[in-house]
């Protein structure tokens, strides 16, 4: 997501950094022009080692080998990454989504219930945004989806999240992606017996930090995303606008509901150079939202 928070101390974390999510497990990271960079030798640059997070099964489900097929003599001009026998699992993910909303759809149709299509504009085309009117039924027909899918079955809870929701836990070492555990909403999460997890600097542990953000103030760097982060100077009537109330879109009012339920308060910026961040060999330094948050920039 387009924002990234610094605090004092040690209380920093981002969620700015652009990268290939869909990439599978690999001993080279190529093209040293981009967050994934570097690495002439071969290995995984140092600075990105220590990484750690989930990572969707592709191919579990009873779609997963026709999928496959499919995917693998598609042309890869019209479908970027296809034409391989690799399924990236957010290439499996978007699949299952399609047949999620077919399979609503259909069910729908069965009901006798008509659904009407409404174009949608995530920038709302500089006017105020206007709600699917058939959006809350479309939502009651997925949540009863029940069908096979290409990562495993497509079942929803009645608060619209998967049901049947599987990720592995990767952590990314010199040599490439390596799978530590696994994580599942019976089991929780699970390292794999033997599994050894390296963070930052090859720390084997991590290291003890502030956790309760109650109380706490912030200052929250930001860049525009349509949809999701809008920045103006005024607003529709010509009002000036100033502070946190420059800001508003889906990362703002998300920012906003953790700010509720953890207790916090934050004040947010625009990131200077307009970047989401990225790695300058040349320089040994992060620019935009991701090198404020390294040095702990702060804007006035």
């Amino acid at each position: 997501m387009p924002w990234a928070v610094e605090g004092t101390e040690r209380c920093r974390s981002t969620c700015g950094a652009r990268w290939d999510p869909d990439r599978p497990p690999v001993t080279v990271i190529p093209s040293p022009q981009n967050a994934l960079g570097g690495g002439g030798n071969g290995t995984v640059p140092e600075y990105l080692r220590g990484l750690v997070g989930p990572r969707p099964p592709a191919s579990n489900g009873s779609h997963g080998e026709a999928f496959l097929q499919k995917w693998s003599s598609a042309d890869p001009v019209a479908y970027p990454g296809a034409g391989t026998d690799v399924i990236g699992p957010y290439t499996a993910r978007w699949a299952d989504a399609v047949l999620a909303l077919a399979d609503a759809l259909r069910n729908a149709t069965e009901h006798s219930v008509t659904i009407t299509p409404q174009p949608l504009d995530c920038a709302c085309a500089g006017g105020e945004s206007q709600p699917w009117s058939d959006g809350p039924t479309m939502l009651q027909f997925i949540k009863q989806v029940d069908t096979g899918g290409v990562t495993g079955p497509i079942r929803f809870t009645s608060a619209g999240a998967r049901a049947d929701a599987k990720y592995h836990i990767v952590n990314l070492r010199e040599d490439g992606w390596q799978t530590v555990g696994s994580w599942d909403l019976q089991g929780r999460l699970t390292i794999l017996p033997g599994a050894e997890v390296r963070f930052a600097g090859g720390a084997a542990e991590v290291v003890p930090s502030v956790t309760d953000l109650s109380t706490r103030h912030l200052r929250a760097v930001t860049i525009a995303a349509p949809g999701f982060v809008e920045v103006s100077d005024a607003d529709q009537e010509g009002n000036v606008l100033t502070g946190n109330n420059r800001f508003k879109g889906f990362c703002m009012d998300l920012l906003a509901w953790m700010s509720s339920e953890l207790g916090f308060t934050y004040e947010l910026y625009a990131v200077a150079d307009g970047e989401y961040g990225r790695y300058r060999d040349d320089t040994g330094a992060w620019t935009g939202m991701v090198g404020d948050v390294v040095d702990g920039v702060r804007q006035e």
